[in-house]
């Protein structure tokens, strides 16, 4: 993920398989974040657990459901965000309910329980 001041460095910056984000929350306000495909191994994680679940056997056509080799099924969010020039963003990512899906392999626990 690449962090970007204004929409326009982080549309320019696009590479393959990317969507700009933003996340209003933090001082670089866009993203560019990878898009995943199909095969990609991903892992889910949330505070600081994260277990891995295969690979993504599916994606829906409009991107919004992934569906992996092990059966999890994950959502982006219907919340959407708007920026200060009212370009309106899907929240990044995508979710069980609980967990978030990450790219890779990842086998961790959070050391603080």
């Amino acid at each position: 993920m690449n962090l970007f001041y204004t929409f326009a460095e982080a549309e320019a910056a696009l590479a393959e398989n990317e969507v700009v984000t933003f996340a209003p929350n933090r001082m670089a306000q866009y993203a560019t974040q990878q898009f995943p495909q199909i095969g990609d191994e991903v892992s889910m994680s949330f505070n600081g657990d994260s277990y891995h679940v295969g690979t993504i056997a599916s994606i829906s056509k409009s991107g919004e459901k992934i569906v992996t080799s092990t059966g999890n099924t994950f959502r982006r969010p219907r919340k959407a965000m708007t920026d200060n020039d009212g370009r309106v963003f899907k929240q990044h990512g995508w979710t069980d309910g609980c967990f978030w899906l990450v790219l890779g392999i990842h086998e961790e626990r959070n050391p603080s329980f």
